[in-house]
């Protein structure tokens, strides 16, 4: 009994920890503190992660608000002038924008057109800018016949003066001091590409028929960049791409485009599609009237016709050293042109007949385009950087000798609302194949090309190779397609189906 006492007696004093082991005591009390020293500075740590967590999420969503609110200030313009021009009188006063107008005004009595150009960025545009070129010189063509004024920016007017010199007249719209420095502000805290919302958001358009007897503006760009206008107005819708290839774009694009998309057609009383193709998807997606919505075919660009006078093939082949024998494809590097594809099956082409030794010729600006990535792993992978020749940028003075050196002109897109290549090729009389889908088939009408599948490079080089092989049946589809060309995309035919389309919107 004894022993079990004792044994129980120094269970209990090695339980309490105090008496029997001064110095384990004092170990343990030392190493409390610390932990306790340490968790107070981790809470330290952590409440100091968490303030300046705090803070940096503050000043990104500050620098995301001022970006945010700069570009959102085009869109509170656009909501104003719809609630304006539904709610005011036609003709009644509206405070607008002081700008400078100057240009010699045509006669009175034709319709004065507003084309608005700000939104072009001359050498980034594209075919939207080429679409502007054509629409304001289609309407200068016949003196008389229509007065036009463009609606610009301060940096736009000297491209636009050396276009159409005092031809036109320019509505220029400047930024007032405030704004000025605002984007200045913006510029500092995020630098880049200034937006050009932010520059066009105290634009308006509400008294051009009081400043210069305005009687139509035109928007070439698939939205206005004021929506207060009072006077009837025309916008060109080019595509809904962004429906049919959401992959090759980004969310927010896609959304943006919707909006801007959505509100133009909204304010328009008119609505211009370049083919068929065209008016039936904004019928379908947008929820227009049929009788609202205009095919109007585009015409070409007189300046890559006319180039042929002053630059020739021979001088095509020396300065661009051009191959002997080759298909022409020029176009921006965008994914949806198909430019891969198009590569792998000049490598069909040449490993079935190599005795052609046929060749491709790129144009278009290799930077800042999707597409050039995967253009460049195709040349890699099928071995043909030696039989592609990619000039980047060329003029348009250039490009008529760069098609007639061509054996054929080949479009394989996967999109398009209509295809200046393949009409400036026929026009020309140069043989034009393109891809079987969107509006491409309405340019091979009266059997005026070929057709192949853009997504089967197989297709792509049969069609290739029988023009190789077969220089009747090439030939013979060039002059059928000049007659298509000439007849559906004249620039007469162009103006004057233009002309109609505006008299009937300012009489009704």
């Amino acid at each position: 009994m004894k022993h079990k006492n004792t044994s129980h007696q120094h269970h209990e004093d090695s339980g309490n920890g105090t008496g029997q082991y001064p110095q384990e005591d004092e170990f343990l009390s030392v190493l409390r503190a610390e932990l306790q020293e340490q968790k107070v500075l981790n809470d330290a740590l952590v409440q100091a992660n968490r303030s300046l967590s705090k803070k940096l999420k503050a000043r990104e969503s500050c620098l995301s608000q001022m970006s945010w609110r700069l570009g959102m200030m085009d869109n509170a313009d656009m909501a104003l002038g719809q609630l304006i021009r539904r709610v005011l009188r036609p003709g009644k006063p509206v405070s607008g924008t002081v700008g400078w107008i100057d240009g010699s005004p045509p006669d009175v009595g034709s319709p004065h057109v507003v084309v608005d150009a700000i939104h072009i960025r001359f050498g980034v545009s594209g075919g939207v800018e080429v679409y502007m070129k054509t629409l304001v010189q289609a309407l200068l063509q016949h003196e008389g016949r229509a007065r036009v004024t463009l609606a610009c920016c301060e940096d736009q007017v000297k491209p636009l003066k050396e276009l159409f010199a005092d031809r036109v007249g320019y509505r220029v719209f400047s930024m007032g001091w405030a704004m000025r420095n605002a984007l200045r502000l913006r510029n500092a805290v995020l630098p880049g590409t200034m937006p050009i919302a932010a520059q066009t958001a105290l634009i308006s358009f509400a008294r051009l028929e009081q400043e210069i007897g305005a009687d139509i503006i035109h928007s070439p760009v698939q939205l206005f960049s004021s929506g207060d206008f009072l006077i009837p107005g025309v916008v060109n819708v080019h595509d809904l791409q962004h429906l049919h290839f959401p992959d090759f774009f980004h969310e927010s694009e896609i959304e943006k485009r919707n909006r801007q998309y959505g509100e133009a057609v909204a304010l328009a009383d008119a609505v211009i599609a370049s083919s068929e193709y065209v008016r039936g998807d904004i019928i379908a997606h947008m929820d227009v009237p049929p009788h609202k919505v205009h095919t109007i075919p585009v015409t070409w660009n007189p300046e890559v016709t006319e180039g042929l006078e002053r630059f020739s093939v021979e001088q095509a082949r020396k300065h661009y050293a051009l191959p002997d024998t080759y298909a022409i494809f020029p176009a921006q590097f965008w994914l949806h042109k198909n430019h891969a594809r198009l590569v792998e099956a000049l490598a069909i082409v040449r490993d079935k007949a190599p005795g052609y030794d046929l060749n491709l010729v790129f144009t278009g600006n290799r930077k800042h385009h999707n597409g050039w990535p995967q253009v460049e792993k195709a040349l890699r992978e099928h071995k043909m950087h030696e039989h592609v020749r990619c000039l980047d940028y060329v003029p348009n003075e250039h490009l008529a000798a760069l098609y007639k050196g061509s054996l054929f002109c080949v479009m394989p897109s996967l999109f398009e609302a209509s295809s200046y290549p393949v009409i400036e090729a026929q026009v020309l009389g140069v043989p034009a194949m393109c891809s079987d889908v969107t509006s491409l088939p309405e340019l091979m009408l009266y059997n005026a090309g070929l057709l192949f599948n853009p997504l089967d490079p197989e297709d792509i080089a049969e069609k290739m190779l029988r023009w190789l092989r077969d220089d009747e049946d090439r030939l013979a589809h060039a002059r059928r397609g000049r007659e298509r060309a000439v007849q559906e995309h004249s620039m007469d035919a162009y103006t004057s189906r233009l002309l109609a389309l505006y008299q009937d919107i300012v009489s009704s």
